[in-house]
């Protein structure tokens, strides 16, 4: 029989995964909709209609209390999808903000914004989430950041496309090494690799957290 607190947590991280999943279709009709009305008013008509009684979307708003909820009550994925959600929106606003032929970056307030987000989708990554790996990796390599960390962001993504179950071989070679590292500089390559090799003892050596 499993200890009351264990029982009482399983529900709860349910509940919370069926807030975010629902959140997940309610996005995707909103999308579908708009993706239909769009085509009606360019005269498509080839496009079967939706149905409603399986597609019904919430406002945004509404959608945006889901994952919020979902957030709140446990759920890595609501975690992940809202930190997302807030770099895309400060990423967007310092494009958004540049002046006609310079190169877009955040303004310091934002970047310290950004690295607030950096540090929660580190503890995500860390715990083996693996959308939270590769949106961590995106982040912290973008070119809008006034210092990209690109050895960082490849040490992450080698990190995660190698086979659980036991510790690295630092000598050896690791899976999607040259797909990963080609690009880089030889001295960038090594400090890639050897983060990996330590990263991977955090995140992934046992098998990946809500991976589903």
């Amino acid at each position: 029989m499993l200890p009351a607190g264990v029982a009482s947590a399983q529900p709860s991280a349910r509940a919370a995964q069926g807030l975010f999943d629902s959140a997940m279709q309610q996005l995707a009709c909103r999308d579908q909709g708009e993706e239909r009305a769009a085509q009606i008013a360019h005269g498509g008509t080839h496009s079967p209609p939706l149905d409603a009684r399986r597609c019904v979307a919430g406002t945004p708003l509404q959608i945006e209390a889901l994952l919020r909820t979902a957030a709140a009550h446990g759920d890595a994925d609501a975690q992940r999808y809202l930190l997302a959600q807030h770099v895309t929106e400060l990423m967007q606003r310092a494009v958004a903000v540049a002046p006609a032929g310079m190169p877009a970056q955040l303004s310091a307030s934002d970047e310290q914004e950004v690295a607030a987000i950096v540090a929660e989708l580190e503890t995500l990554a860390l715990a083996g989430h693996r959308d939270a790996i590769e949106t961590l990796a995106q982040v912290v390599e973008s070119p809008l950041l006034h210092a990209p960390d690109p050895v960082y962001a490849a040490a992450w993504r080698l990190a995660a496309r190698q086979p659980p179950g036991r510790a690295l071989d630092a000598a050896a070679p690791l899976q999607a090494e040259d797909e990963l590292l080609e690009s880089m500089p030889q001295q960038q390559q090594q400090q890639a690799r050897a983060l990996a090799v330590e990263v991977f003892g955090y995140c992934c050596r046992t098998r990946v957290a809500a991976e589903r």
